[in-house]
């Protein structure tokens, strides 16, 4: 099986844009020093600063699992709770050659 591409958008409510954005930094750095990451970024999108695009690329499942389980993404996860409007996760294999 090829790598594994992550997708995920999140929406942020708009007064915690500022305050969340560093901890997405955070996020990003601890993600990209895991075993299994070929790369872990950060987008936000133009004109709407409250979404944010984190575009992943993992070696395998068990690399993700991993990742989902460890100290800096789940404090992550705790630490927006109640401050998004929407997340959407796409798991995606690549096609192209």
């Amino acid at each position: 099986m090829s790598n594994i591409k992550i997708v995920a958008l999140v929406t942020v409510k708009p007064e915690h844009t500022e305050t969340l954005k560093p901890l997405f930094q955070s996020l990003v750095k601890a993600s990209r020093a895991e075993e299994g990451n070929i790369s872990y970024d950060l987008h936000q999108e133009i004109g709407k600063p409250e979404r944010f695009v984190f575009v992943e690329n993992w070696k395998s499942q068990a690399a993700i699992d991993t990742h989902n389980a460890s100290e800096h993404f789940q404090g992550f996860v705790k630490a927006i709770d109640g401050k998004t409007d929407a997340l959407e996760i796409v798991l995606m294999e690549e096609l192209s050659v």
